[in-house]
């Protein structure tokens, strides 16, 4: 999702988004392209949005080891402890079903 489609006038949520971006800047393993990469998107506006709005974040994405140097979604969720599902688990959820 492109960044100005993101309400990002909250100042709850922009704080949240300081709060994710200063953990991926000092996190000791997250490479620097991969941590650029990630703030660069819309991910750690959408993961704010679900910590001060209480919610779950839908991803593609599956987290990946702890040690690993790339920075995922479902890592960044975990935490701050917030849930994500994926998008086939949604539509499950939902009962929408594709015939």
């Amino acid at each position: 999702m492109p960044l100005s489609r993101l309400p990002t006038t909250d100042p709850q949520v922009q704080n949240a988004v300081t709060q994710i971006a200063d953990y991926v800047n000092r996190h000791p393993i997250y490479q620097h392209p991969w941590k650029a990469q990630f703030l660069a998107k819309a991910d750690p506006w959408i993961i704010a949005q679900a910590i001060e709005h209480g919610g779950k974040v839908v991803t593609f994405e599956a987290p990946v080891a702890e040690n690993s140097y790339r920075v995922k979604i479902p890592n960044v969720c975990k935490q701050f402890g917030i849930k994500t599902t994926t998008v086939y688990e949604m539509l499950r959820a939902l009962g929408v079903t594709l015939a």
